[in-house]
């Protein structure tokens, strides 16, 4: 898993693209790590998005309390 925080930038060709990563490079924070991934808009079109199914069984309520 590679995600902590995620960012999008639409670029509207590769030239622009190399453009922001090259501004993005020239400001990389002291410590973590930086990806940037290049991808066509077909490729975007084809995204799927996976969600899980809610999980209503946790208790958030007196019940979950020990006394010790």
């Amino acid at each position: 898993m590679l995600q902590e925080s995620v960012y999008a930038k639409l670029s509207i060709s590769y030239a622009q693209s190399q453009l922001v990563k090259k501004r993005i490079s020239d400001s990389l924070p002291d410590e973590g790590l930086v990806f940037a991934l290049n991808i066509t808009e077909k490729q975007f079109n084809d995204l799927e998005i996976l969600v899980g199914e809610n999980n209503t069984s946790i208790l958030n309520d007196d019940e979950r309390l020990v006394e010790l």
